[in-house]
């Protein structure tokens, strides 16, 4: 059994940088492609119930997690969410389990190392086709899924700058290219082969995360501190940016037309706002985080925002800011799960990193980078939500959650 599963694993570690690609293309209806883009979910949870029991006994982490999923669908009945609020649990943890998995099966990290960056490989050549030319590059881009009810949007990546490989947004693309960086290192050309393409690919904070990687590599004495002091500099601006726009927003709606900001016309300002985290932050996360009821959350089902924002504004289109929400994920965790949702997971990747430390300070070094540039990106996008940077993540970590990988492998420390 343990034989079989490790074979479904492997196959949805060399599949799921293509399946939206593949699986776009299938010559079957939209409704039958969506359900195939829940194939991976599906394998992974008949293999989860198989494992549960022997990871539960193991790993205390895992049990703070289950308690963790079963308090988020709580949270999400009590305030009747539906299938909304649900499906967005299972976008956060439906990998995380493989850690316990991948380590007990005895992945060789080295094997596995050779194939991520074979797929690296086949990505970045994709993506310098889509570079130098856009017909062709289109050829390889995920096409939109259609069906009576919604549609897969794939059109992220259209614009010749903007590249993606085979996913389905620049964004996961760019994920997959700094685990690697993280958990491997690349050589000297092919580091700065990525570094062209990140340039190129649209994600500004991809490419910066990465820049700032490759120079912790490469100091030696301050490395231990460059990434934390950078990103909380660069964190801590953008925080500061996010409340002086929110101010600003708010000064421009009240004032009268005598202020030097009435030179700006109205419609000018709401198609600007439109654009802008800072009114997202005005508009809907702020009013949602000062109530009470951010203790316990409001259950993970975003369209449900702004029937509970008390004081509207008629101009503001809330329905548009609560679909970007998770914009700044960081803080729309926050209000799915509440400050109790919070400290759970953090609870959980506390004991997680306590599991990576006892197997060696290789696996804890590398953990503690990852963290960072969860914390980070999530200032900006939903990266925990995105497959191509959540599969890989918790399964590399179960790599090095493995005593005998860090043993027989050679390994760069983060």
């Amino acid at each position: 059994m343990k034989k079989n599963i490790k074979y479904l694993i492997t196959f949805l570690f060399f599949f799921l940088p293509f399946e939206d690609l593949i699986i776009s293309n299938l010559p079957i209806s939209g409704n039958f492609k969506l359900l195939g883009k829940q194939f991976s979910d599906v394998v992974l949870f008949i293999i989860y119930c198989f494992y549960f029991s022997k990871i539960n006994e193991k790993f205390k982490s895992f049990k703070i997690l289950l308690f963790f999923m079963i308090y988020s669908i709580m949270i999400n009945i009590y305030h009747s969410t539906g299938i909304e609020g649900i499906l967005n649990v299972k976008s956060i943890v439906r990998f995380i389990p493989l850690v316990y998995i991948v380590s007990d099966l005895d992945f060789k990290l080295g094997v596995f190392k050779k194939n991520y960056f074979v797929i690296i490989l086949i990505q970045v050549f994709i993506s310098l086709i889509q570079l130098i030319s856009q017909d062709i590059g289109l050829v390889f881009k995920p096409v939109n899924i259609e069906t009576e009810m919604i549609t897969t949007n794939f059109s992220a990546a259209k614009n010749q700058l903007e590249l993606s490989g085979t996913f389905s947004t620049t964004i996961a693309l760019g994920y997959f290219l700094i685990l690697y960086k993280i958990f491997f290192n690349y050589s000297k050309p092919i580091n700065i082969l990525i570094i062209v393409i990140l340039f190129f690919a649209g994600s500004k904070i991809n490419f910066f995360v990465f820049l700032l990687i490759s120079i912790h590599h490469l100091i030696k004495n301050y490395r231990k501190i460059l990434i934390p002091v950078s990103l909380s500099i660069v964190s801590t601006v953008y925080m500061g940016v996010m409340f002086f726009y929110s101010n600003l927003v708010k000064s421009i709606q009240y004032e009268n037309n005598t202020s030097f900001l009435a030179i700006f016309s109205i419609e000018f300002w709401i198609h600007f706002i439109e654009l802008q985290r800072g009114a997202l932050f005005t508009f809907i996360i702020y009013p949602l985080l000062t109530k009470s009821q951010i203790i316990f959350g409001y259950g993970s089902a975003k369209s449900k925002f702004p029937e509970l924002i008390e004081q509207k504004i008629s101009f503001i289109n809330y329905e548009f800011y609560a679909q970007i929400v998770e914009d700044i994920y960081l803080l729309a965790f926050v209000l799915y799960f509440g400050v109790i949702g919070l400290i759970l997971f953090s609870y959980f990747l506390k004991n997680l990193r306590i599991d990576l430390m006892k197997v060696s300070m290789i696996s804890l070094q590398k953990f503690d980078t990852i963290l960072i540039l969860i914390i980070f990106t999530s200032l900006f996008n939903q990266s925990l939500e995105v497959k191509g940077f959540s599969f890989y993540l918790w399964f590399c970590i179960g790599l090095f959650l493995n005593e005998k990988n860090i043993k027989n492998e050679n390994i760069i420390s983060a």
